[in-house]
């Protein structure tokens, strides 16, 4: 030491730090009373130690980790000494390395700021979790720590290295398109355009919202869903970018086209055109909605909307009682010889016809009766006829035997009569 209790009124010199804690025991007091400090040690009284390990460390080479220069700056009160770390390394210390260092780039790729001392840092609501600050421009809100990247704007990654889809211009301020959400895996998110909340928990605004369809697809959001009812535009053209998504009657698909609902169709209009009956029961369920929104209706029913039933229905074969043709009104047009609101029955004139071929049938059979009795008549007395002729022969050549002493019996006839 230069300094002692022996020497007081001698030396004139008095060591920065005081007499009784010269350069603050961190180091040599020259008779000038400058004080030389030791290593780590900064100030004019050796007072303040150096960021990093301390000299009770096991590393040799521990201020500001090796990493950095140790000072007071000119831009710093006199309060303390502070590091101004080497490229690539940040934190009070210098004791953390900044991901994607690149020679001509820098820290984080050239995309992003290293987050390297509390004075770009907040304390979210009084907690504790670091986040960048809302001042910053092109910068998203993620929880970060000393040594992140804070990435500009369309980057993500904890070194900046991935890079959201369609970063557009200018400055790479509208990743995804403008038209969507780009998540910390430099993915697209389409289905918000909220910004991410200050907990970065949930990209739809609070960990507890639900997301907002803002109606693009595609990896990269560059997909708008239709949307509907169509409005319409110049030269019988349709507009098809007013209103809900796909009308708010189907689903958009990732390749934004509308998947209709049931009881809705015509995904090229947005799915603007309800079913015939109504969407809860199209075609009042006796039909098949086709894709222009009419109905195909069922055998037996009819009109547009399939709500008239033809007379007879629903079963086929009775549509008619199966005797006529049931036109668009539901009404039967009965086959010839058939009447009725069913053609039910036959016509009056049918039966007319009927009963007076019945009449004539009855006639002919009574002069077909009359004429064969005729002729049987008539053959039983050719048969009584030739029946006498024979008996008077056979007479004639008995009574000629008998004349000639001979003795005959005369047969018996049975046919002999009056």
């Amino acid at each position: 030491m230069n300094f002692n209790l022996e020497c007081l009124q001698s030396c004139q010199n008095e060591c920065d730090g005081g007499h009784l804690t010269p350069c603050s025991f961190n180091g040599v007091c020259l008779s000038t009373g400058r004080c030389v400090c030791n290593y780590g040690f900064r100030g004019a009284s050796c007072l303040f130690q150096c960021p990093g390990p301390g000299p009770t460390s096991d590393v040799t080479n521990w201020e500001c980790s090796g990493h950095g220069t140790c000072g007071i700056w000119p831009t710093q009160s006199n309060t303390s000494a502070t590091c101004k770390c080497g490229v690539g390394y940040a934190g009070l210390d210098c004791s953390m390395f900044c991901p994607g260092y690149r020679e001509n780039n820098g820290m984080c790729y050239g995309r992003g700021t290293c987050l390297q001392n509390l004075d770009q840092i907040m304390y979210d609501n009084g907690g504790s979790s670091l986040h960048t600050l809302n001042s910053w421009p092109n910068i998203q809100r993620f929880p970060l720590t000393l040594g992140s990247c804070v990435c500009y704007s369309g980057y993500r990654g904890t070194d900046c290295g991935l890079e959201c889809p369609a970063n557009l211009a200018p400055n790479n301020t509208r990743p995804c398109s403008a038209h969507g959400q780009c998540l910390a895996d430099a993915t697209c998110d389409c289905n918000s355009t909220q910004e991410i909340n200050s907990t970065g928990i949930s990209p739809y605004g609070s960990p507890t919202a639900a997301p907002v369809d803002a109606g693009w697809r595609g990896a990269s959001c560059s997909f708008a869903c239709l949307r509907g009812p169509p409005t319409d535009g110049p030269n019988g053209t349709k507009i098809m970018t007013n209103g809900s998504i796909c009308s708010g009657h189907g689903r958009c698909l990732l390749n934004a086209e509308c998947m209709c609902f049931d009881g809705w169709r015509r995904p090229d209009l947005a799915c603007s055109r309800e079913c015939l009956g109504g969407a809860s029961l199209p075609c009042l369920g006796h039909g098949v909605c086709d894709a222009n929104g009419s109905c195909i209706c069922d055998y037996a029913f009819r009109l547009a909307n399939c709500s008239l039933m033809c007379p007879g229905g629903p079963v086929p074969d009775q549509v008619c009682s199966g005797h006529g043709r049931c036109d668009e009104f539901a009404v039967c047009w009965c086959d010839r010889g058939w009447e009725g609101v069913n053609c039910e029955r036959l016509a009056a004139w049918v039966i007319a016809l009927i009963t007076v071929l019945l009449f004539l049938l009855c006639c002919i059979s009574a002069i077909a009766a009359r004429l064969y009795y005729v002729y049987r008549m008539r053959l039983r007395r050719r048969a009584r006829r030739e029946a006498r002729v024979a008996r008077k022969g056979r007479t004639r050549i008995i009574e000629g035997r008998r004349a000639q002493g001979y003795t005959v019996l005369a047969p018996t006839d049975p046919d002999d009569g009056p």
